[in-house]
């Protein structure tokens, strides 16, 4: 397998993500969202997956290939029109430099998450700001809201002047901003704890949950706070982090299933945790074949 054909498998977290149960406040293969449920999720991982690998194959020209202009575009014309509502553009957002990063075909994570924030900063401008604007616009998140700053509105893509890299590193306090501008580092812990917890003996869906535990613990989940203001975020690591000790004396499933039942009536969803674990399964089946672990 070519490595642009190879591309392909960093959609698998897009796919296999959401069938994860369970999970706090968020869409799994038990419990939808009044706008989407797995079977939006699997649609959407369909129709992302060919865009992965014509964003690698632009990026065999390097820089002038222009893979995320590519990928934006293809995802702007192909997908984002099928969509009722937003389901999991922060996770494309996270992929597409890493599938652009597959054409120097990288020898492990590390390497493969650097080189998709060079992709990132270093082969955009404004049009892919632009781009990525416009498809904000169209899917219009409810954590969007209104804006003023020194950052363009998504209601107003057109009158961006700034190019992406400004764009990721001047929203680089979001979770997912703030992986593709830094080099992936919550994506590679994720990972780790995935792949670790696997070779432990654990489940694979049990070290799913491990590592959603541990990053909405320890990072925070930027979604909840865009949505729900400081004070739900705060609380929303303080109750993580009492979840994550309970995993430790009681198991990981009762810990989440015990965080779900506080956070979904409440409406909480830690969509860019959940982001970042899609995109940290898609570099595990790219570089670790996590599907020994499955099959």
């Amino acid at each position: 397998m070519d490595e642009c054909s190879r591309a392909a498998l960093l959609a698998t977290g897009l796919h296999l993500e959401p069938l994860v149960h369970p999970k706090p406040g968020a869409v799994t293969r038990l419990a939808s969202h009044s706008d989407k449920n797995v079977f939006s999720f699997a649609a959407h991982a369909t129709l992302v997956t060919p865009i992965l690998v014509e964003a690698c194959n632009a990026a065999l020209k390097g820089c002038s290939g222009r893979p995320l202009l590519r990928g934006l575009s293809l995802y702007k014309s192909m997908v984002a029109p099928r969509l009722k509502s937003n389901v999991a553009l922060g996770s494309f957002m996270l992929v597409l430099p890493l599938a652009a990063a597959s054409a120097s075909a990288p020898r492990g994570r590390v390497e493969h998450a650097l080189e998709a924030t060079r992709f990132a900063l270093k082969c955009s401008g404004v049009e892919e700001a632009r781009l990525y604007l416009e498809v904000l616009s169209v899917l219009g998140p409810s954590h969007l809201g209104r804006y003023e700053g020194p950052l363009p509105d998504a209601s107003r893509p057109g009158e961006a002047s700034i190019d992406l890299a400004s764009l990721l590193r001047g929203a680089d306090w979001d979770v997912v901003h703030g992986e593709i501008a830094g080099g992936y580092p919550r994506t590679l812990e994720a990972a780790s704890i995935i792949k670790g917890k696997l070779g432990e003996g654990e489940g694979f869906e049990e070290a799913v949950l491990w590592a959603i535990l541990k990053g909405l613990a320890e990072w925070g989940d930027t979604l909840i706070y865009q949505k729900y203001g400081g004070r739900a975020y705060l609380q929303s690591i303080a109750e993580a982090s009492r979840a994550l000790e309970l995993a430790r004396d009681r198991g990981v499933r009762e810990a989440v299933e015990w965080l779900d039942s506080l956070w979904r009536p409440r409406g909480w969803n830690p969509g860019s945790v959940l982001d970042v674990i899609a995109a940290a399964l898609g570099l595990l089946a790219y570089h670790d074949n996590i599907y020994s672990y499955i099959f």
